[in-house]
């Protein structure tokens, strides 16, 4: 079992969101944390508050691009995935 942790910083434009630098092959699982005080922001269509986390399961085949966008400001965002 592979463990990625990173922080990115997320514009108010739509991009795919992952740990390192690339996406975990055969992820299974990604937690999202949204580390702003004050701006919100989009995983893949839900709205994440500032402090707010995320945990997203997968089954490990395959490929899911999540994108995450800003609803303001560029914002830094903790990720967790595992594959």
């Amino acid at each position: 079992m592979a463990t990625t942790t990173g922080t990115k910083t997320v514009t108010a434009t739509a991009a795919a969101l992952f740990a390192g630098t690339a996406e975990l092959t055969g992820r299974t699982f990604m937690a999202v944390r949204n580390m702003d005080d004050v701006v919100s922001m989009n995983v893949n269509g839900r709205t994440l508050e500032p402090g707010e986390e995320i945990k997203l399961r997968f089954s490990g085949v395959g490929t899911q691009t999540i994108l995450a966008q800003s609803n303001g400001r560029a914002v830094q965002v903790e990720v967790q995935e595992v594959a």
